[in-house]
């Protein structure tokens, strides 16, 4: 009952309070030249139908992806980590307040939450490592085969193992992805980033209704994100930084929504299962 319960809140909470997702809209708004920076700078267009491409050429390319993918990240990631750090405690304070029946004070809580960006950045870093790793898992290993192929073509055998270690990541993904989500609103909460991270083990005592939480908030999350995607797809092909830019600035209201569900719905989750346990 506690994913139900969470989301059903959480729903509630944000339809009876629509201007807590001013704050949030805003800072989409404010990353959206970043983001679409981003995404030219990582934007990659190769045909594979090439013959002519040899191994050594290959090797080369994956090489300089991954150096511009780390540069990028590291950079524009930080910027954009400290802004939606002010969005997420902007957003679990904002909720707290309007769970105990009083009013909350944007310009405060903006204030208190860039003072608490750093560390709220910092595990949100955390966080996103610990999903990414696990999903890059079977990926690494298909992109360790391409390097280490001697031909044109990869072991049948070495195939099965990418798609078994796919498969085990993406289980782990349906209770890490929920799991994370109450970390920061732990953090806020309990006002420690140890017990912040403790919302793991909180979760994991909690298994069903994590993952039943995972996946409810996925689906009504996709609901939200079709135009998202759909945008995504339509100008995939245009690597203008102008085409980048409308996209985000499409984009950007729906990157809030979900933002704000998902914020609010993990700090919803997190005080449910702090009621429902006994003290540790």
């Amino acid at each position: 009952m506690g994913a139900i319960n969470a989301l059903s809140q959480t729903i509630d909470l944000l339809s009876k309070n629509p201007r807590i997702l001013l704050v949030p809209l805003i800072i989409a708004f404010i990353m959206v030249p970043i983001t679409a920076y981003q995404a030219q700078k990582l934007h990659f267009e190769y045909s594979f139908e090439d013959n002519n491409v040899s191994q050594e050429e290959l090797k080369a390319i994956l090489r300089d992806m991954a150096a511009t993918f780390a540069r990028t990240m590291l950079i524009i990631g930080s910027i954009m980590a400290l802004l939606n750090a002010v969005a997420q405690y902007y957003l679990v304070k904002s909720a707290l307040t309007i769970l105990k029946g009083e009013k909350p004070l944007t310009a405060d809580l903006i204030k208190a939450g860039l003072k608490k960006a750093v560390p709220i950045a910092i595990l949100n870093v955390f966080v996103g490592a610990l999903i990414v790793g696990v999903a890059l898992i079977p990926h690494a290993y298909l992109i360790k085969l391409i390097l280490s192929a001697e031909g044109p073509t990869i072991p049948g055998s070495a195939m099965d193992l990418f798609f078994l270690l796919w498969i085990i990541s993406l289980f782990l993904e349906l209770f890490i992805l929920p799991a994370s989500m109450m970390v920061v609103p732990a953090y806020i909460v309990e006002n420690s980033p140890l017990k912040g991270l403790k919302a793991y083990a909180v979760a994991f005592r909690n298994m069903p209704s994590t993952l039943g939480f995972g996946v409810l908030l996925g689906i009504i999350m996709l609901v939200f994100m079709v135009p998202y995607f759909m945008t995504a797809f339509a100008i995939h092909q245009n690597a203008g930084f102008s085409t980048y830019l409308t996209r985000q600035l499409i984009q950007a209201p729906f990157l809030a929504l979900s933002n704000a569900i998902g914020t609010v719905g993990g700090l919803m989750l997190y005080l449910d299962f702090k009621g429902n346990r006994k003290e540790e």
